[in-house]
């Protein structure tokens, strides 16, 4: 009697239910009595499983695969491959659908996650506000961050191997930032500018500090080369001014008024970049000093009056 050709997906989706549900590893002979579709031969259906396999591990599932003795076992575990309840209020859960919908990853649609979250939402019938770019090797950084697994890359010609303390999206970018194990200082890293595939290192390798905060390890866009460093000295008025101390951080010296508006000292290497973050503020923003800086403010503005 002729075996029924299986096709290579439903084979393989059987294989991931078989692993997901069997209770522990599970060797190939155990697989090939109980998921159909390999063939009697052992040599084909060794070849045949290797595929299989590689094309899981392709999906991202995370397939764990262990020496015992003299054979190799198999295994996914539930709990790395199911979303674990993230006991969303109702409100909550509307909000993440409501965000889900409105952006896309590399222009994919967030149905797959919407469904995880319970959401009755059809995606197709929200306007999308923002479309963020997709990056090869965001999964493996994404699944570093959750494991807590160091990671090593190629990165302007070096390898680095940093502890991934946060992958995050800001003025149109991934990064990807934490401590980096040669200088042993934390940095951040544009995850576009990657050079290689990402080598994940043994999972709880690490612990994210608690006072760190992604926003203090990128560079401001001031911070940047393009000038002569200058110490700027600006006044913020009282509405502005938590938020800009809180942006600032220990990068400034803060200087605090009784009507609460706030006196902020800090350097600038990029006066272009400066402005752009000046003028954001309008009138509620006044640079004091050095004189240069504030002759390149006004300079400009006149400049601009009289375009």
């Amino acid at each position: 009697m002729n075996q029924r050709r299986v096709d290579p997906l439903e084979r393989q989706a059987s294989l991931l239910l078989y692993l997901l549900g069997s209770g522990g590893p599970r060797t190939r002979d155990d697989i090939r009595a109980k998921v159909p579709g390999y063939p009697p031969d052992l040599a084909s259906m060794r070849r045949q499983f290797e595929r299989d396999k590689q094309a899981l591990l392709d999906r991202e599932i995370p397939l764990r695969v262990a020496e015992h003795g003299d054979e190799w076992r198999y295994e996914i575990r539930a709990g790395e491959y199911y979303l674990p309840d993230l006991r969303l209020t109702a409100e909550e859960r509307l909000a993440l659908e409501l965000a889900l919908s409105a952006v896309r990853i590399g222009g994919a649609a967030p149905d797959a996650a919407l469904r995880k979250v319970g959401a009755d939402v059809d995606p197709d019938t929200a306007p999308v506000a923002a479309a963020l770019p997709h990056e090869t090797a965001l999964p493996a950084l994404f699944a570093a961050r959750r494991t807590l697994s160091p990671v090593t890359f190629g990165y302007a010609g070096d390898t680095r191997t940093i502890d991934p303390y946060a992958v995050f999206f800001t003025n149109g970018y991934w990064y990807v930032a934490g401590r980096d194990h040669h200088r042993d200082a934390q940095r951040a890293f544009r995850v576009d500018r990657i050079e290689s595939a990402i080598e994940a290192g043994p999972a709880a390798s690490f612990v994210v500090p608690a006072d760190f905060r992604a926003q203090t390890v990128l560079p401001e866009p001031w911070e940047l080369p393009g000038d002569e460093p200058v110490l700027a000295e600006v006044w913020i008025d009282a509405a502005h001014g938590p938020a800009v101390a809180q942006r600032l951080g220990d990068k400034a010296q803060v200087v605090a008024d009784d009507d609460g508006s706030l006196v902020v000292s800090f350097e600038v290497r990029n006066r272009g970049a400066f402005r752009s973050w000046l003028f954001g503020m309008l009138d509620h923003a006044v640079v004091l000093g050095p004189a240069d800086l504030r002759a390149d403010i006004v300079g400009w503005l006149k400049a601009m009056a009289a375009a």
